[in-house]
């Protein structure tokens, strides 16, 4: 489904105000059922990784799921209508948090200049766990996402943390883009020659993984 701007007027207005925009049913029951399944077979098959980064340490995560690069690239029309303009893929990732898990207050390398933050499960279910962001507005607002639904955000200019995870675990994908048209068109694709591919297939230099 190609981009087209006369469907994405009343969402971009929103999003351009602040910088990020929630939004709801963005995913079905049945497609977090099974990205939940597959991020689980992924940690009982040793593809996920413990990481190593000093906004996130410690939490299991595992970058570019063949599932995730999918979802990637077919939810990338929906997200063009939140923006209000055509992108770019970059890369997805997905993270599996425990309990006690913080995420320190950051902003996105360039990769991520347009940023999809999904809630996939959480348990216990009726715990919220609040993604805490400060607008281009210079707003500070904390967003809860249930289960399917998500937060668009610009990633390199929107501050974003989480406070000390209450639950027991969580589990969340991010999407990440460019603008078609902007200054960023190096990191097409994460510097990949397509998606699904590792970073080890990244064809530039300082390409490093520090996804969010």
């Amino acid at each position: 489904m190609p981009y087209d701007p006369s469907k994405s007027r009343r969402a971009d207005d929103a999003f351009n105000l602040r910088g990020h925009l929630k939004v709801q049913d963005f995913l079905s029951p049945e497609m977090t059922r099974l990205i939940r399944h597959y991020m689980d077979l992924s940690l009982r098959s040793g593809r996920m990784e413990i990481s190593a980064n000093e906004v996130i340490r410690g939490q299991f995560e595992q970058y570019g799921a063949m599932l995730s690069e999918s979802l990637l690239s077919l939810l990338q029309p929906r997200i063009e209508s939140v923006v209000g303009e055509p992108l770019i893929p970059t890369y997805s990732f997905w993270r599996i948090y425990q309990r006690g898990a913080m995420l320190r207050q950051h902003v996105d390398r360039a990769a991520c200049e347009i940023s999809v933050s999904i809630s996939i499960a959480v348990e216990p279910k009726d715990v919220q766990w609040p993604l805490w962001v400060r607008g281009i507005d210079n707003r500070a607002r904390a967003i809860r996402l249930s289960t399917g639904e998500a937060l668009v955000y610009r990633g390199v200019e929107v501050p974003h943390w989480r406070d000390s995870f209450a639950g027991d675990v969580q589990y969340q994908m991010l999407l990440h883009y460019i603008l078609r048209d902007g200054a960023n068109g190096q990191w097409a694709y994460d510097g990949r020659a397509a998606c699904a591919l590792s970073p080890t297939h990244r064809t530039f230099n300082n390409a490093t993984g520090e996804p969010r």
